[in-house]
């Protein structure tokens, strides 16, 4: 059920950081990456490609209602603080998804982040619970996929049953574990971590839906919260997750691929129509159809640093980011035979001061994403980037006015004056 364990290191390859002053900070008095009592560091897998990370694999319970009960395995990386025995804490770092592994995430966001910052954060990237579950075999990833926009009353039907094989074999290879992957758990998983790592206090950075799983933790041990910081964010509402939350993004995806083939000086219909008619009736090179011309036009839009080589490949136009596109990812979730709960209502008690970070034209996580979430919580600032439609500005596009607000905040927790800050994209 739980990640492969990877090679165990000698404490002597272990991580460790240059002489430095004594710390201030909730972590100063606490053990360095090689003395951490309950991990086992080692090697990481090969798609953690930022050099210098650890690796390893604490068990968790499968319910934390049965910490005795059968376990699973989470999967951290940590990148050290460059400033050695000036780490001032630990950040954990989450992607979103939700879903998104965070393994990988660790070593990427220690070179992003500004220098203050690394000198005195050990960065720890999680992946979460249930995150190597393999739900069906080889054959659903062979390519092209079906389109997702089904013609037809019984090309839809098909697409369910696609949906349900898929559920089935997620409740068949999750075994105990199928209950128990939700916002709750994970959300109480890096309180484990922390006390594996022999930490008294974590600090918190997560994109799109991780800034949520944030929030839940911080809720639910706000006594060992240092910093958070919410970057792009889903709307925790109960009443938008996740299904209004999805057809607000679809309609944003609509409006930011129409940014990009307006910015091109292109009508995107007729090209549009085009490619997509190409794909229906015969795959590109017999690997691309409409589902992987949609995925490829949804991850452009994610990051503008991915466009060059997009239009690169003549694709730039070619899918219509509809909800259809968006129903069959989803749709096993609905089908699963355990029942859904109710979200967990962020109301913002005993969280600490936040910097919210938010852009303007970021079509996974549009801005109403970021308004609730700062009307709930009454000690949040608001970084709005006008224009930013990249996701993930922290640490994937940083802005000019997002670095000099983030670089304080986490080392001594000084926000910008009032509610409010509004930077142009640069």
């Amino acid at each position: 059920m739980g990640r492969i364990v990877v090679a165990v290191a000698a404490v002597a390859a272990m991580i460790a950081g240059t002489a430095a002053g004594p710390a201030s900070g909730p972590d100063a008095a606490h053990p360095a990456v090689g003395s951490t009592p309950g991990v086992v560091w080692g090697g990481c897998p090969d798609d953690v490609a930022e050099p210098g990370p650890r690796c390893g694999t604490p068990a968790v319970p499968v319910d934390h209602a049965r910490p005795d009960g059968p376990a699973t395995t989470l999967g951290p990386s940590l990148a050290a603080a460059t400033g050695g025995a000036a780490r001032r804490g630990t950040i954990v770092v989450n992607p979103g998804g939700p879903g998104g592994g965070g393994m990988w995430l660790a070593g990427l966001v220690r070179r992003a982040l500004p220098e203050r910052v690394r000198q005195s954060y050990d960065i720890v990237g999680v992946d979460r619970r249930g995150d190597p579950i393999s739900c069906v075999d080889a054959s659903f990833d062979r390519v092209p996929r079906p389109d997702p926009v089904p013609a037809t009353a019984r090309d839809e039907e098909r697409l369910v049953e696609r949906a349900r094989t898929h559920a089935r074999g997620r409740a068949e290879r999750a075994g105990d574990l199928l209950p128990h992957p939700g916002t709750l758990e994970n959300a109480r998983d890096p309180d484990l971590v922390r006390a594996a790592l022999g930490r008294s206090k974590l600090s918190f950075i997560g994109w799109s839906y991780g800034p949520c799983l944030g929030a839940v933790h911080g809720q639910s041990f706000p006594e060992r919260v240092d910093r958070m910081i919410p970057d792009n964010i889903v709307d925790p509402r109960p009443d938008q997750v996740w299904y209004g939350s999805n057809l607000r993004q679809d309609i944003a995806f609509q409006g930011r691929r129409r940014d990009f083939l307006d910015a091109s000086g292109a009508d995107p219909d007729p090209i549009l129509t085009r490619v997509l008619a190409a794909a229906r009736t015969r795959a590109l090179a017999d690997a691309v159809g409409p589902a992987e011309l949609y995925d490829l036009a949804a991850r452009t839009l994610y990051n503008s640093r991915t466009r060059p080589d997009f239009a690169a490949r003549a694709v730039d136009a070619s899918a219509p980011l509809t909800a259809w596109s968006d129903t069959w990812p989803n749709a096993p979730c609905a089908l699963r035979p355990v029942p859904a709960r109710t979200p967990t209502r962020i109301d913002g008690h005993d969280l600490p001061p936040v910097p919210l970070i938010q852009g303007t034209r970021d079509p996974a996580t549009p801005p109403a994403g970021a308004n609730a979430p700062h009307d709930a919580l009454p000690s949040s600032h608001l970084i709005t980037v006008l224009g930013e439609g990249d996701h993930g500005i922290l640490a994937f596009q940083p802005d000019d006015c997002v670095p000099a607000a983030a670089a304080a905040y986490p080392t001594d927790g000084t926000l910008s004056a009032g509610r409010d800050t509004t930077c142009e994209a640069s």
